[in-house]
């Protein structure tokens, strides 16, 4: 056993000056990390080679190879990363006083046809647009809120209430023609003009939009290709992890000699609102020292911030290379190394979306038989989570699921948000109570205003505070889509609710059909005549004068209840509620108020995509994805291309019947 030595005895002066200057002024390390980086990454892909289809499905098929529920692909890879600690950048959106405006035609002026359309276009270039014609529409009415990653957050909310364009804003994908956004939204502190939100950020659409003649895989591979690039993503997992191997390695000397040696924490960490967002800079420069029962301390970092030790790996390069100096520690990383950053992503996503079985399928649509709808909608996710977006906005992506595959795709999201530290919003309409139970967060939305945004755990008990009781056998989705509207609350309402505006006791209000309006209510029944008319007056004033009655006055009075409602408790006073009564909405709030996200530097991270990077492929590579992708259309579409053939070949007969049997004018004369 290492005799345990103090650490004013293991350093010497000029190498304690050393190693303060490095810590005062990280930028030379950071350059060094990024060139062993770099040299790693290169080793990586020349010793890869071209991965075939099958080679593909095979570390695919081994990667994804777990004993139990809690042995996953992305439990492996997070404990992986964890104990090697590598930090994977991460994005934080924050926004505040979002807001989403638009107008609405009315009247005549809504329904567009031949002559309307282009009148209305010269109305609106005159200024000649009458006030009558439109009025203006509020999609969002001043939202703040904070989304972090590592979550799986739940967008729920009734159909036109602004999900879709809130999810479109905060990914900057709302065109001008949708609505006009204004307010504050920005990604880890900078404003989206700042920040490079088309690659960071993904949408995907309700609609499904793809080329029938295509593929799943081909589909697949195209989009991993525009979004990742050739040479993947700036992010290479296997490159931190055989950094750490070699930094581990090379100051196992230093540890064994001084047991009392301390890394410290030497790279740009975030830890505002106590959040855990990428620390500018890569998993090789933070970390620290975990000792354990026995005295003895143990490097848990990356790479020990010692130019010494980054001067040393640079020398070493001459006798062996990097790869070999970081052999893996076992089979998983190993596969890591050969997948990492290729197509063999493609080959997991479909996987986990359940598409292997029909990789090799058409797409099809109205025309073209292929793939059904509820696989064309998984495609259309997949489309998206192939690339290396950190912020994904799924919009209503449950539609031609059933909950078994949708309990599948949340299971899986859930944990690569976890894993991957993703940013991950999910729009569903009404997901099943097993689908509920695996989102972190969940915000709850109506007439564009946010009246709960926090754990799914205590979202019913904050509601509870309101008035508004969920029963046991009521499964908790359906019961927060019903308390937005008059019906669903009168329903739910709890005794001191009840009393407060004199409702029947829970039981003995009639369950007739009531219109499930937010603004107004349902119409009111035609007055009757007779005996029936006088019985519902002294029904009537029975109720209100709080008299009992009996049971037959009882049964008129609960007639009654079928007449225009108001909510009891408005959304105006829900919102407000969570913002100044949930500790979960007052710490957000402060938090936005109070400690806003700065950026940490000027520009992001470099693992993040720059600003300058509109597109992952360059001009050349460009042109030849997207004619590899043409002749394969082209190829595969037997009918246009035989039409084709036969086009030319008869227009080629009759050009050349023009000129058939003519002889030239000179030869005639001689004869």
């Amino acid at each position: 056993m290492a005799t345990s030595q103090s650490p004013g005895k293991s350093k010497d002066p000029d190498e304690a000056a050393q190693q303060t200057t490095a810590r005062s002024s990280p930028k030379p390390t950071a350059e060094s990390d990024a060139k062993l980086l770099s040299a790693l990454r290169h080793e990586l892909e020349t010793s890869r080679g071209r991965l075939t289809i099958e080679r593909r499905k095979e570390l695919a098929t081994k990667l994804l190879e777990h004993s139990h529920g809690d042995d996953t692909f992305f439990t492996r890879l997070s404990k992986r990363m964890q104990d090697a600690g590598v930090h994977v950048p991460s994005i934080t959106v924050e926004y505040r006083d979002l807001r989403v405006d638009t107008e609405a035609l009315v009247g005549a002026a809504s329904v567009s046809t031949v002559a309307s359309v282009p009148l209305g276009f010269i109305k609106r270039l005159l200024c000649l647009h009458r006030g009558q014609e439109s009025r203006p529409l509020r999609i969002l009415n001043g939202l703040q809120g904070k989304l972090v990653p590592g979550r799986l957050t739940l967008l729920l909310g009734p159909p036109s209430c602004g999900k879709s364009s809130f999810m479109r804003a905060l990914t900057s994908r709302l065109i001008p023609a949708q609505g006009k956004v204004s307010g504050d939204i920005r990604y880890n502190g900078f404003k989206l003009d700042e920040f490079n939100v088309l690659r960071s950020s993904a949408y995907v659409d309700q609609i499904d939009n793809h080329n029938p003649n295509l593929t799943v895989r081909e589909t697949l591979d195209f989009a991993h290709a525009c979004q990742v690039g050739l040479h993947g993503a700036s992010f290479n997992l296997p490159a931190e992890l055989a950094a750490h191997h070699i930094a581990l390695r090379q100051s196992q000397p230093a540890v064994s000699g001084n047991s009392g040696y301390d890394n410290g924490n030497n790279g740009i960490g975030n830890g505002q609102n106590g959040d855990q967002t990428y620390n500018g800079g890569t998993g090789i420069n933070s970390g620290s020292s975990n000792t354990n029962s026995n005295g003895h301390s143990h490097v848990c970092s990356s790479q020990p911030s010692n130019p010494q030790v980054l001067k040393a790996l640079r020398h070493s390069r001459n006798e062996r290379t990097l790869l070999e100096q970081a052999a893996p520690d076992d089979e998983f990383e190993a596969l890591l190394r050969q997948a990492w950053g290729t197509q063999v992503k493609v080959d997991i996503v479909m996987a986990l979306f359940g598409l292997s079985h029909c990789a090799e399928t058409l797409v099809g649509d109205q025309i073209v038989r292929g793939i059904s709808g509820g696989e064309r909608k998984r495609l259309t996710a997949a489309e998206i989570l192939v690339g290396s977006s950190s912020v994904v906005m799924m919009d209503e992506m449950s539609t031609g699921l059933d909950s078994a595959t949708l309990f599948t795709v949340i299971r899986w999201l859930s944990q690569a948000a976890k894993a991957l530290q993703m940013t991950i919003v999910a729009s569903l309409l009404q997901p099943p109570p097993e689908v509920f139970g695996l989102f972190d967060d969940v915000i709850l939305m109506t007439e564009g205003r946010v009246l709960y945004h926090g754990p799914v755990k205590d979202v019913v008990d904050h509601f509870r505070t309101l008035g508004l009781e969920c029963p046991e056998r009521k499964d908790v989705p359906s019961f927060l889509l019903e308390i937005t509207t008059p019906t669903g609350q009168r329903e739910f309402a709890g005794q001191e609710l009840r009393a407060r505006f004199n409702l029947p006791p829970l039981g003995q209000e009639d369950g007739g059909l009531v219109a499930a309006s937010r603004t107004g209510s349902a119409a009111v029944p035609p007055p009757r005549s007779g005996v029936a008319a006088d019985a519902t007056t002294n029904a009537s004033t029975t109720a209100s004068g709080g008299g009992g009655g009996d049971a037959s006055n009882r049964g008129v009075s609960r007639s009654l209840k079928l007449r225009p409602k108001s909510m009891l408790v408005s959304v105006e006073e829900m919102e407000q509620a969570f913002w100044t009564q949930n500790p979960h909405g007052r710490k957000m709030a402060s938090e936005l108020r109070e400690q806003p996200l700065q950026p940490l530097s000027p520009h992001p991270a470099p693992p993040l995509v720059p600003k300058g990077s509109r597109f992952a492929l360059g001009p050349a590579e460009a042109v030849a994805a997207a004619t590899r992708r043409q002749m394969t259309l082209v190829m595969r579409d037997k009918v246009l291309l035989k039409g084709r053939i036969m086009q030319v070949i008869v227009l080629g007969l009759l050009t050349g019947s023009l000129f058939y049997n003519q002889v030239r004018k000179g030869n005639t004369e001689g004869v």
